[in-house]
Formats: structure tokens, sequence, C-alpha cells
């Protein structure tokens, strides 16, 4: 079902009495006058805490309806702050001059040195508390914040002419950040330097917070435009999976080794890359082909495979390197696709979300196991052909659409009103309460069906809002990450010995099985009324490649990719 949903009030709880409980229901909702709040985190540590930031587009600009925070700083600011989750209060605003190109992604370092950590693109001078100064076109920072709102990082990438940082991984658990982009011309970094001249070069860094070193960084080599554009960290398998636009051809370069991604005909391609978080080696990639533009929202690792959300412009989209005849046609407009890979990066399927009204997806979230967000707008209007490309439609509704992990859709929220809306991101709580921020032009009208209580007027070109949801209906509740944390499996590569540990709250049956890339079992062992298990594995014996470790404790599973060398 579609819900038609928008917002404006706080507490509007006496509507939120005649809704369904079986669809997503506003709680409150805050207006930000001229900002693009484009950036949101819940802080899963608290319980109670949610990370907001943004662009003020207006200058001299940024307030909240009703008042939480209030800037009349000059020119573009970066905005930043924490808010609870009642949306009403900001201890942590700080808004940081400078000509501010985009706010691109930022990730949670909540354990052990509990910060949020931002990036983005800025050109003059950036920040407040520890200032930068970019002397080229543009430049790249990383900015992390403490608990007790004290900036302890601000890192400056440049080179001699542009780079950019487009997105942004962290380690929940050490204080190591991973972040792709682009460069033209030189850079050094971590005592490396690269020289792309005038192609645009792709470049993925592993960069640590406490040392301030860079641990490795790898280069996409090509004549032409190429860019790390989406990554994600996978903590299990201590890997990297990347979604890097290479055009036709690229050359990867960890410092030690090379290798050559090519796309079948017809090229405007991506690679989707599996990286060693450890060294940066590439491990294993495919590549996703177009017969014209795409772009990349997002991609996700979860527990039943990699997903990857892309933008496609009347396109075919050609998924799979090794069968280059098979393809996904476009609806002859502006498509959002959802592909679906396994373990080994083979493709499994797609869910394709366009209308002819054409649709956009901003960002791809996985909110829990199995469980992910499409986020951005849909055109009101429609275009007759790909030739109008310079008469794109103003007016557009903000959507959000929910998938499981077998690519069904299982509820949308749109907004409506006179101007464009967008939704850029969303975050849930353990009680299945998500909080989604975006930006609208002119007048949202964010419940019709009802009365016009959730209506939002903008104060200038284009104001942002977070709002509050109940979708505890589609995602349950308790703390995300919890069904795979029984089992431990190491190292991985693995060259002799595999050490399984298993920690269960239940006595009861457990069953490893170890399959080879075709599936087929080589190895198997059973444990009953067991809880604590550590069990090692002789995998001496076994050809290098890939395989896939199968752990069964009572009524849950996991299944890790092992790398034998």
């Amino acid at each position: 079902m579609k819900k038609t949903i928008q917002i404006i009030q706080i507490f509007a709880l006496a509507l939120l009495f005649f809704k369904s409980s079986a669809q997503p229901q506003i709680q409150i909702a805050v207006q930000f006058a001229g900002v693009d709040t484009n950036q949101i985190r819940f802080l899963e540590s608290t319980g109670t805490e949610i990370v907001i930031g943004g662009i003020s587009i207006n200058a001299g600009t940024l307030n909240t309806i009703p008042p939480l925070m209030t800037s009349t700083n000059p020119g573009a600011d970066v905005f930043i702050g924490i808010v609870n989750n009642l949306l009403q209060s900001a201890p942590c605003l700080e808004t940081d001059l400078g000509i501010t190109e985009l706010l691109s992604s930022f990730g949670l370092v909540e354990a052990p040195l509990q910060k949020a950590v931002y990036s983005g693109n800025f050109s003059g001078s950036f920040g407040t508390s520890l200032p930068l100064i970019c002397n080229q076109p543009v430049c790249g920072f990383l900015f992390a914040r403490n608990k007790q709102c004290q900036v302890t990082n601000t890192i400056k990438f440049e080179s001699n002419m542009e780079f950019r940082i487009f997105d942004l991984a962290t380690s929940p658990s050490s204080d190591d950040i991973y972040f792709g982009g682009a460069f033209t011309g030189q850079t050094t970094i971590g005592g490396n330097s690269y020289n792309a001249g005038f192609d645009q070069w792709g470049i993925l860094v592993k960069y640590n917070l406490t040392s301030g070193i860079s641990d490795w960084q790898t280069t996409l080599e090509s004549i032409g435009f190429l860019s790390y554009d989406k990554i994600t960290y996978d903590q299990q398998l201590d890997r990297i999976y990347a979604l890097a636009k290479i055009g036709n051809t690229a050359t990867y370069n960890d410092g030690s080794s090379q290798t050559v991604i090519s796309a079948p005909s017809p090229g405007n391609a991506y690679a989707l890359l599996e990286i060693a978080a450890s060294s940066g080696a590439l491990l294993d990639f495919t590549t996703i082909a177009s017969s014209s533009l795409i772009l990349a929202s997002g991609i996700i690792k979860s527990t039943s495979g990699i997903y990857v959300a892309l933008n496609s412009f009347f396109s075919t989209i050609f998924p799979d390197a090794t069968n280059p005849f098979f393809s996904i046609p476009g609806n002859g407009g502006v498509d959002i696709d959802v592909l679906r890979y396994d373990l080994t990066l083979t493709y499994q399927g797609n869910r394709k979300i366009g209308t002819a009204k054409e649709d956009f997806s901003t960002r791809f979230r996985e909110l829990k196991p199995n469980r992910f967000v499409l986020l951005g707008y849909e055109f009101k209007d429609t275009r007759v052909n790909s030739s109008q490309t310079e008469s794109l439609p103003i007016t557009a509704q903000a959507t959000m659409f929910f998938l499981d992990n077998n690519l069904n859709l299982l509820d949308s929220i749109i907004t409506g009103g006179k101007g464009f809306d967008t939704f850029f991101d969303a975050d849930i709580d353990s009680l299945g309460n998500l909080y989604a921020c975006g930006m609208f032009s002119d007048t949202t009208d964010l419940d019709p069906d009802t009365t016009s209580v959730y209506q939002m007027i903008s104060t200038g070109s284009f104001d942002g809002f977070i709002a509050k949801y109940d979708i505890s209906y589609l995602v349950g509740t308790g703390k995300y990450n919890a069904e795979e944390n029984f089992a431990k499996v190491f190292p991985n590569p693995a060259s002799d010995k595999l050490h399984i540990n298993i920690h269960s709250k239940k006595t009861g049956h457990i069953l490893i099985q170890m399959l080879n890339s075709h599936g087929k079992e080589i190895y198997e062992v059973a444990f009953t009324d067991s809880r604590n298990l550590k069990h090692s594995f002789n995998c001496s014996g076994l050809s290098p490649g890939i395989y896939f470790l199968k752990v069964i404790v009572n009524d849950k599973s996991t299944v890790r990719k092992i790398i034998k060398i």
C-alpha cells in the first residue's frame, strides 16, 4: 500500500488515534528555515540522541520552527548538532564558515571513541574550532566531534587541482574510518604520491582517527572520469564493499599489485568491488554496465547478500559481467533499480521502482537486517523524451520505499505539496521509530488525506525538516545486528586453520558446514546440548579460492564468505 504523508506540527496525537497501526505514523516534526537537512544518524549507545547535519542555503539564516537553533553567520554554513528523540534540543550546534560544496556523508564511531565523523568538500576556509584552509578549487575534509560536543579532528585532503570525498564508512568498534572519492592532478597521502593529470582517478583511503595516519590507499586509474561513489564496511567479514565508476575500463592499484577491470559493451559502467579492509587488497569484483547514464545511491552488505541501488536515466542495465546478454530495460524515463548479488558477487535479481512520473533515489539505507529504505523524490510531471534535459519539472514529492531482502515492496511514504520535496536520509532506534530528514520548497502538504495540520510553508527558496515516524510494524524492535553476533570466525583470509567461536544464550543444537563456491558441502560437524563453543577446522588441504561457512545455532543462522590462501 502507499500512504501519503507530510509534516508540520508537533505532537498531533489526536489525528494519530484514527490511523491504523499497520502504516507509518508520524509522531513529531521540526522545520529548518533556509536549510538543506541531509544527514541523520541515531546514537544507539545513548538510546535518546540523534545526530543531524546539513547546509544552510540562505546566507545569514539558520533557524528552526519550533526554535531549536539559530545562526546569523554570513555565507553558506555547515550545521551539525545533536537533538533528542523528541527533536527538542541541539546542544552541539556549530555553524562553520566556508563555501561548502557538499556535506557528503558521515558515520558514528560509538566504541571506543564515541565520535561522530563527517566528510565533505569545500573551498576557501572551513571550520571555526579547528579551521582548515583550501588553496585549491576544491578540497575534501573529515570532521569529528565527541559526545561532549567538542571538535576533536579536522583533516584536509587536497591535490594541486581538485580532491573530493563522496562517501564515508566507519568501524563501530575501532577508530578506523574509510572514505572514497576522486581527484585530479597530483596528491600525496600516507607518503604515497599519485598523479592523475587532467583525468579524474578514484581513491579509497583507510584513515586512523587516533594516530592521524592513513594505513593504506587504493586508486582506480584510467583515461576519463573515475570515482569511488559509494562504500560500506562489513565488520563480520572485515570487508569494504564499494561501487566505483569506471567508464569502460580501469586499473585497480593497491600499491603492491594491479588488476584491470573491464566492463562488457556498451560501457558506462560501475565496478562492484570486494576489498580486504586490513590491507586494501582487491578480493573480488564484477561490473554493472549501462546503455546510458546511471548514478549510484547506495550499497548494502546484509545477512542475505549485497544490494546495490542505482538511478538509471533512459537506460538498459547489464548487471552481470559474465552474461552481457542479460539486461534490465528501462521504463523510458528515470528509474530506481535495486540489484541483488550473493557473496560471490553473482547477480540474483532486481527490483525496479519507476513510474511515468519518474523517480530518483538520494540514499539507500539498511534499517535492520533484511529491512531497507530507499529515500528520494518522485516527479509529479513527466518529460516526453530524453532530449528534454533542460526542462526538468520543479514539482516533486518526497518518497521513502521500504523493501525486504527479497526486494518486495513493503510500504511507502510519499509527501505532497506545491514545490520540490525530497527525503535525504533516515535512521531508526531500537523501538522501531524512524527519523527522516529532507527539504522542500514552497509548501508541503504532509497528510492531505486528513486535514492541513501537517503543512509546512517555506520561509525562503528551500527549507529542511526532520520527522519522526513509528514503523515498528515493519522493522520490529530490538538492537541492530544482534542476529549475527553469536558467531566469530577468524582468520579470514585463512591458510591452515579456521577458528569458529560461538556464544548462544540458549543451550541447543549447533551445526557447522563448509561449502565450496558451487554450493557443494565439503565439511560438516554437529554438536548437541551446547551453548558456548570453540571449534577449529583444518583447511590447509583446500585449494585456494572462495568458500562459505554456514553456522546454525538453534533457530539462528549466518553464512560467512571465507577466502582460502
